[in-house]
């Protein structure tokens, strides 16, 4: 009985965790001055689970590796970056705080053996974010059409699937390939086998707003036909507010609750459980799928679990999944939308 207990305890502290790092995912530029003069430099970061890294493009236009890349719970950054100037190595390490889409803090910068130290203020740009529902409908020969997109970003990089009505019996969902964000120039391609004959289908459009509008390249053996195309984002189903959930483990049951808000595809906020507050991170909403992590270091030990549901109205129901002693474990999730 006591071991149940002690699992129990432990699931409820990893199901309620602790704050963890903030993402510094992006484009960041600023300014540097020399002799009177403005430069403008710009950084290209990239976080994972694991690792923080990265490019720096200086004023000349030369691109040189981000080292030593690291960023704290308590949201400080540091990373040098190694130059040459007038045949003469550089080092120039930065130390600052992150605070949303700003980093303010200093640089140091080494040059034959002397320290200079500047102010250093550095701001992100912001990204289109695509991830969510499209729907469009395509006229070709007097037929139409109807298709829905679900699309996942990862930065620059698009994934999702693609499903076409009236190309025979059943509606049909392909992956789609290729898919790219440039600035505001969205493309992909999508193939698929229609009576034993391939078709292809190339898409390039121009992100305005919550629209994308360009043409689609409708490839098959014998023909090629180019047809405007314009994309609708549909408004995702909202998982802002207060939530509360039970969790079943070892014949014992746990009230949980919390209360999220959402931003375009991004949700945050926290959880609670057993009177312990935790920060949602990674946290995602892609069409109706939720999905959030939860990490918390127990005694040395990092506890992880995922959670990933579907949104219907005022119920999501899902998974949490997760390890506990060296055990992987699942178990259902159903929150419910307080009143």
């Amino acid at each position: 009985m006591n071991r149940i207990l002690t699992l129990c305890a432990a699931l409820a502290l990893l199901l309620s965790t602790g704050a963890s790092a903030a993402d510094l995912t992006g484009k960041w530029t600023w300014i540097s001055r020399f002799n009177n003069s403005e430069f403008t430099n710009v950084a290209e970061l990239t976080q994972t689970a694991d690792r923080l890294g990265g490019t720096f493009t200086g004023p000349d236009g030369q691109k040189s590796e981000i080292k030593d890349a690291k960023l704290t719970k308590e949201n400080e950054i540091s990373f040098t970056i190694t130059r040459e100037f007038n045949g003469q190595r550089v080092v120039v390490r930065h130390v600052g705080t992150l605070d949303g889409d700003t980093i303010r803090g200093k640089r140091t910068i080494t040059i034959n053996g002397e320290d200079r130290e500047v102010e250093w203020e550095a701001r992100r740009e912001k990204r289109l974010s695509l991830s969510g529902t499209w729907k469009w409908t395509v006229e070709v020969v007097g037929v139409s059409y109807p298709s829905t997109l679900v699309l996942v970003q990862q930065g620059e990089r698009l994934s999702g699937k693609l499903t076409v009505e009236n190309l025979g019996d059943t509606p049909a969902t392909v992956d789609i390939q290729e898919g790219k964000l440039a600035g505001d120039e969205v493309s992909f391609r999508a193939s698929r086998t229609v009576d034993g004959e391939e078709l292809k289908a190339h898409f390039s459009g121009k992100v305005e707003g919550d629209t994308i509008k360009g043409q689609v390249t409708i490839i098959t053996a014998d023909s090629e036909r180019k047809v405007e195309w314009k994309a609708a984002r549909q408004k995702p189903a909202s998982a802002a507010g207060k939530w509360e959930w039970i969790v079943s483990f070892g014949g014992m049951e746990f009230t949980a609750s919390g209360e999220f808000k959402t931003e375009g595809d991004k949700i945050t906020g926290s959880t609670n459980v057993l009177e312990q507050k935790a920060e949602l991170r990674e946290g995602r909403v892609s069409g109706n799928m939720v999905s959030f992590v939860t990490v918390r270091d127990v005694n040395g030990t990092e506890l992880k679990s995922r959670f990933e549901g579907k949104l219907e109205g005022d119920t999501i129901t899902g998974k949490i999944k997760g390890s506990l002693n060296g055990q992987e474990y699942e178990i259902d999730w159903v929150a419910r939308r307080a009143k």
